[in-house]
């Protein structure tokens, strides 16, 4: 009986471990292919990027975060969309916390446009990236359509 007991405690910490610590580690990169009658042929060949949900010194490290940024230029994408939760709940993000998420986020690159959608806790972080004249919706060059 205590052998099962010891396995199942086991197998409960491995699975914390697992989502607390590997599976966020580097970025998942899936690719999908859109083809419909209804989208513009302007839209032809663009590639989009979306990532979320960082949770700044919760779960990722600064090396997470740049290592990330490296991954997301490499894609070479027109259009890249954040879609908040930088930091949980429970983070207090300081503000050299803020200064190094600035310093990170204006070197992603995009062809066209750069988007971010804050989440629930980014309200401190969004304030900085004003200061810091990088807005919600930033132009990069071009246009598209």
């Amino acid at each position: 009986m205590r052998r099962i007991i010891y396995t199942i405690i086991l197998l409960i910490v491995l699975i914390l471990l697992y989502g607390f610590y590997f599976n966020i580690k580097g970025l998942k990169i899936k690719e999908y292919t859109i083809e419909s009658e209804s989208i513009p042929k302007t839209f032809e060949e663009l590639k989009f990027i979306h990532f979320s949900d960082i949770l700044y010194k919760s779960t990722t490290t600064e090396d997470d975060v740049k290592n990330m940024i490296k991954n997301i230029n490499k894609q070479n994408a027109d259009i890249i969309f954040f879609t908040g939760d930088l930091f949980s709940k429970e983070h207090k993000p300081s503000k050299d916390d803020i200064k190094y998420l600035t310093k990170q986020f204006k070197k992603i690159n995009a062809t066209q446009y750069k988007f971010a959608v804050i989440g629930d806790s980014d309200k401190k972080y969004l304030r900085a990236m004003k200061r810091n004249n990088n807005y919600y919706r930033e132009k990069v060059s071009g246009k598209i359509g």
